[in-house]
């Protein structure tokens, strides 16, 4: 005959060995907000975040503790976004620099050409796929 404890927060008996309903409900909140870090391609920090955020408000309603995991997931989401951009706003700011100063040292423009000569090479540089800017609004769609 298995031994029966019974758990502090209820008048329940557990068989030993088995997983509680509270330790079950935490496991899936856990596997529940892992897939949305892996939809966000969120940080091990991030993910870690989320967790501790579950520990938090286990006692706060199912629904609602999914909806504020999304909101913080969906904020880690445009974060990262929003500083890979930055990163790749400076590489766009040095390609820009680095191609007006070829342009100087090799020829002898004129400042409308040299101002059309700009224009074009950002907007050769903000062509679709060049930039996470576009791909980061039309992901984020909840």
């Amino acid at each position: 005959m298995p031994g029966y404890t019974s758990t502090s927060s209820s008048s329940e008996i557990v068989p030993q060995g088995t997983i509680s309903s509270e330790e079950s409900h935490l496991s899936c909140l856990k596997l529940w907000a892992e897939k949305v870090a892996t939809k966000f391609e969120l940080q091990a920090s991030q993910f870690s975040e989320l967790s501790m955020f579950i520990e938090l408000g286990k006692n706060l309603d199912t629904g609602d503790l999914r909806m504020r995991i999304w909101q913080l997931a969906l904020s880690h989401k445009l974060l990262n976004g929003m500083e890979e951009i930055k990163a790749h706003s400076v590489n766009m700011k040095n390609a820009v620099e680095l191609a007006t100063t070829g342009i100087r040292s090799r020829f002898q423009l004129s400042a409308d050409q040299t101002s059309q000569v700009l224009i074009i090479s950002r907007d050769l540089i903000m062509q679709a796929g060049q930039t996470k800017y576009k791909a980061l609004h039309v992901d984020v769609k909840v």
